[in-house]
């Protein structure tokens, strides 16, 4: 879940809103110029820090504002320590208009850049990752420079509790304009430094994340807090203080939702049921063939999610008609599927194989033995994954719908929760689900041809669709409920 967190942690850093003119031109005042170092901390935890300043600059001979966010972390996942880099900046004319966007990724073992610069009315935007490099061209984003500073308004002498103004932020990784709500809480006083100060409580709700993200921000509109709930938390500090960050505590066992009572023998279970409290984003809740969900009066949700067996026999036959599944069989940024090498591996792997179910079996018994479960951190991407041979159920799950979908099987990324034997609960993964004459959960990280009934979807097909998960990270109680 960590390549899902890192965008939306970018996110819940941006204060905005449409400004008059007058208005705009003394937020910019109040912004330009400045320099913030923030802690970022996760579940309680100090995990890496933040920089975000706002600079007067030129572009093409005309003035320009940019603003930068740089983050690193240093975390661990599985074991293993991960030292991630990330980088967001905007470039507008101070006449208004968004001009570049710039978003870096960088990890001991990946990087990936993304650069989209507006011209004649479109968005041209490069997309390197390792030694692959992808264009796209799209409509101009709706931002503009007012869309940085809108949270000015909410902070003025004439604003009133419940004020709202509305945002656009173009993210690059999704490849869309994220329409945003800020609004003016309350307002209170805090001890922050050890001194009391007047704050302006904002709530900022992201539909298309389904989660809401409140900051603390002071008279001159600089955020002294940003959070997401108890799970996310940015905290203005000192340099010296934002930059006081040892490796903390693996980040997958940090995310564990504890289950009690944790049942036994959990890879062979096809039938359970679960109860949780936390979840109040009903998009969260996938019905499907394998899952119901229920709501309780008190605000749970009850989940029962039986697992039937494939009967190879009625499965599908090779080649699926593509007008059925163009999403499910298209190639994105990470699921490479039209690579000279994921296809030649994919016509290896499937042979002449017909059998739709029988040729998934095949993809998912390779990628369990051919990838090396290492816990890393990357923008977990098909190609990569097939050049390093390793990574976490993110690059398990990459690559088998990569090499499916070579392999004209509809494929798509499920994330969700499952539990392990030996574990202490749920622990936040992902893994891939094929149409084969009916929609099949396998698992590819744990050897699971068909993924026991400890899987539970909440997001599936696209990171955006995902980014929803990381709204209930910490919030989430779980019960199994025994029959």
């Amino acid at each position: 879940m960590r390549n899902i967190l890192i965008p939306l942690l970018l996110a819940s850093t941006c204060v905005a809103g449409a400004a008059p003119d007058d208005a705009l031109e003394k937020a910019l005042e109040k912004a330009v110029g400045k320099t913030h170092w923030y802690g970022l901390y996760l579940l309680g935890q100090k995990v890496g820090y933040a920089r975000a300043r706002t600079l007067a600059t030129q572009v093409e001979g005309r003035d320009a504002v940019e603003s930068q966010m740089d983050m690193r972390m240093k975390i661990v996942s599985l074991g293993q320590k991960q030292d991630v880099k990330v980088g967001q900046y905007r470039i507008y004319f101070r006449t208004g208009e968004l001009h570049r966007l710039i978003s870096r990724f960088t990890t001991d073992v990946t990087q990936m850049d993304m650069d989209g610069v507006v011209r004649d009315g479109k968005l041209h935007v490069t997309s390197r990752m390792g030694r692959l490099t992808d264009t796209k061209e799209l409509p101009a984003p709706k931002e503009t420079l007012r869309d940085m500073v809108a949270a000015d308004r909410l902070v003025g002498p004439d604003a009133k509790i419940g004020d709202s103004v509305t945002m656009s932020q173009f993210d690059l990784t999704m490849m869309k304009d994220m329409e945003c709500t800020l609004t003016l809480k309350e307002r209170k006083k805090i001890v922050f430094g050890g001194v009391e100060t007047p704050i302006h409580v904002i709530a900022t709700h992201v539909p298309a994340q389904g989660v809401t993200l409140d900051s603390y921000v002071d008279a001159e509109g600089t955020p002294l807090e940003m959070s997401m709930g108890d799970s996310i938390v940015l905290r203005l500090e000192t340099e010296k203080e934002a930059k006081n960050v040892t490796y903390s505590s693996d980040i997958v066992r940090m995310g564990c939702v504890l289950l009690d009572p944790h049942p036994k023998g959990v890879a062979k279970m096809r039938a359970a049921t679960f109860r949780f409290q936390g979840i109040e984003d009903d998009a969260l809740c996938i019905d499907g063939v394998r899952q119901t969900w229920t709501k309780g009066n008190d605000g749970s949700r009850t989940v029962v999610v039986s697992v039937a067996a494939v009967d190879a026999a009625k499965a599908a036959t090779l080649p699926i008609p593509p007008k059925d599944f163009q999403e499910e069989l298209s190639p994105t940024l990470f699921i490479q599927s039209r690579d000279a090498r994921v296809q030649k591996l994919a016509k290896e792997l499937i042979g002449a194989e017909t059998n739709a179910w029988e040729a998934a079996r095949k993809i998912r018994a390779w990628v369990d033995v051919n990838i090396q479960d290492v816990g890393t951190a990357a923008m977990s991407n098909a190609v990569e994954t097939l050049d390093s041979k390793k990574g976490d159920c993110t690059e398990h799950t990459v690559l088998f719908v990569a090499l499916a979908r070579a392999a004209g099987i509809p494929a798509r990324e499920c994330a969700g929760l499952t539990a392990i034997d030996g574990g202490k609960g749920f622990y936040y993964h992902a893994w891939p689900e094929v149409w084969v004459g009916q929609w099949v959960a396998m698992d590819p990280t744990l050897g699971q041809d068909v993924a026991d009934a400890t899987h539970i979807a909440l997001a599936h097909g696209s990171i955006a669709d995902m980014g929803r998960v990381v709204g209930i990270i910490g919030k989430l109680k779980a019960k199994w409920i025994e029959r």
